[in-house]
């Protein structure tokens, strides 16, 4: 399908397939295959399409929290100027219906992050409305949860320390590791998706429930803590521009 259609090409609802790769739950390497195809072909893809609704393909990305798809959507070249985030109901929202077992809150958490950070990286700032927003949204996921007790009863858990170390996240990081490091230097070895692909491995599915429950609270509060660094850098830039 991907190879034989034209890439603009609209459903009665406006959608074109890249609306179709931006509305799934699954955050891969499809909208980056997508864009090399018609890249092969010369093909012009248009990157800021509206549906009938009037929700552009990067609203669409950040509403389902696919931070893969919108680093592919802003390489090709997606309009951030008039960005407007989704409202905080949305968010995420086919994941977690998708996603009803435990490391839900884990994969919702290192989404969003991953999308701030997206962002960032392109010198797009977070406005008060779109900060409050994603503090609004890590709220009611409960992903600010407090958990300073956890990391020492975690790591002083023989039974969760042996298996961590077999859980290599990266070839000479483990979860072991992960759970020690403080939230700025995790952020720096660890992206988003090795989050994802942690709690898609097997030997993270044959954890302990009640490991894995106290492990993802852990490393939520990890990620939220960097999303407050970013909701600060905006909040220090409001102030002095106020």
């Amino acid at each position: 399908m991907l190879l034989n259609t034209d890439p603009n090409v609209a459903d009665a609802d406006g959608s074109t397939l890249l609306h179709w790769i931006c509305n799934r739950y699954c955050d891969n390497d499809l909208a980056k295959i997508f864009f090399k195809i018609n890249n092969d072909k010369n093909q012009w893809v248009h990157v800021d399409a509206e549906d009938n609704l009037g929700q552009t393909l990067l609203q669409l990305a950040v509403k389902n929290l696919l931070p893969c798809t919108v680093d592919a959507l802003l390489n090709h070249g997606a309009d951030l100027s008039s960005f407007v985030f989704p409202a905080v109901s949305h968010l995420g929202r086919r994941e977690s219906e998708c996603r009803t077992f435990l490391n839900a809150k884990l994969r919702l958490a290192a989404r969003a992050l991953g999308i701030v950070q997206c962002f960032h990286n392109r010198g797009y700032e977070l406005d008060q409305s779109g900060a409050l927003l994603i503090m609004k949204y890590f709220a009611e996921h409960e992903l600010f949860a407090m958990s300073s007790d956890l990391e020492k009863r975690l790591c002083e858990d023989r039974y969760f320390a042996s298996r961590s170390k077999k859980i290599l996240i990266k070839p000479d990081l483990s979860l072991f590791d992960l759970v020690q490091l403080r939230p700025e230097k995790a952020q720096k070895l660890f992206i988003h998706p090795d989050y994802y692909n942690l709690t898609n491995s097997k030997k993270w599915s044959d954890l302990p429930e009640g490991l894995k429950k106290a492990c993802e609270i852990h490393l939520s509060e990890k990620l939220s803590k960097e999303l407050l660094k970013f909701v600060y850098i905006f909040h220090t830039h409001f102030i002095h521009n106020s």
